[in-house]
């Protein structure tokens, strides 16, 4: 994966070095306000925008840091406001097809703001997006004009994806959050999938793209009316990650399913992202294991089976 980068850290568009096929894809960061009315904006179990997300923009003071080696690249840009991460992995895994984005926010400040971050591709997916059900199956969402912003958000337990007939954009989250796709691309091309810099001058960010929201935290002045009695305002370091995949695809999409489903790929990814491995050091020069012979033959299981839970008998 090869993914090219502005001078002010975002990402302008994706390319697989295999198949050298590019992809327009970039991400921002927005931030949404409320409305000033006393009796009708956000709070703790509302949101209620003062009108569509403005950028925020990258400051001449902001740190940005690149980092390069034969296993992990990383660009990480500190901002007054948050903190991101993008990772890209060389390690001949399952990992390498993907970029790993990762943002920390503490809002502290006496004004109301809702951060969320912004994908804009130009996959042309009339406005649909498919999120998960607490994990479990995936449902196709669709965007109407006909609603308020507020009402066109979803919530995503733990993945989302938006697709036309030619490529996939998969959303891995490690955390619950709300997700919008608020505008559909117009063009795109089929595509598979070096950090390089340039100027971003010439950058349009809203022209033909589909843009996706996944929001990331809040902070909220004061209370709407619903139980809590104060707003949003005990915040606290919130550290959020995300997998990007980019697939491609080769059938054309189905749109009138309700239901969809990620492929094999995407479910492992999710799967490890959401259960990681747990690595223990040890001292000692020897080690005993005592070997559990759960199932008799366990190669006659699927490859995505997941064990929920497991309960040993001790004798």
């Amino acid at each position: 994966m090869s993914f090219l980068f502005s001078k002010n850290g975002a990402i302008l568009n994706v390319q697989h070095k295999k198949f050298d096929e590019k992809l327009h894809f970039h991400t921002d960061l927005i931030s949404y306000g409320t409305l000033s009315q006393s009796d009708h904006h956000s709070g703790a179990y509302i949101f209620i925008p003062d009108g569509e997300a403005r950028f925020i923009p990258i400051g001449d003071y902001d740190f940005i840091r690149i980092q390069q080696g034969p296993l992990v690249s990383r660009v990480l840009i500190n901002h007054k406001l948050y903190g991101l991460q993008y990772k890209l992995t060389n390690t001949s895994g399952s990992n390498d097809d993907l970029i790993h984005v990762s943002t920390i926010t503490h809002l502290d400040t006496n004004k109301d703001t809702e951060l969320a971050l912004r994908l804009s591709t130009g996959i042309k997916n009339e406005r649909e997006i498919f999120t998960d059900l607490n994990g479990f199956q995936m449902i196709r969402r669709k965007t109407y004009d006909k609603l308020p912003l507020q009402g066109n958000v979803y919530p995503m337990p733990t993945m989302a994806y938006i697709e036309d007939d030619y490529v996939r954009l998969n959303i891995m989250a490690g955390q619950p959050s709300g997700v919008a796709c608020l505008k559909t691309g117009k063009s795109s091309t089929c595509c598979i999938f070096t950090f390089e810099v340039i100027d971003s001058s010439e950058q349009n960010h809203e022209l033909n793209k589909c843009v996706v929201d996944a929001f990331l935290d809040r902070r909220l002045t004061r209370d709407d009316g619903r139980g809590l009695g104060q707003g949003i305002l005990d915040n606290r370091e919130v550290i959020s990650t995300f997998k990007i995949l980019f697939e491609s695809r080769h059938k054309i999409a189905d749109r009138s399913a309700q239901t969809g489903y990620p492929t094999l790929l995407a479910h492992h990814l999710s799967i490890e992202f959401l259960y990681p491995l747990h690595i223990f050091n040890s001292l000692a020069s020897k080690f005993f294991f005592n070997e559990l012979k759960l199932f008799p033959k366990p190669s006659l299981f699927p490859s995505d089976y997941h064990l929920v839970n497991l309960r040993t008998l001790s004798n």
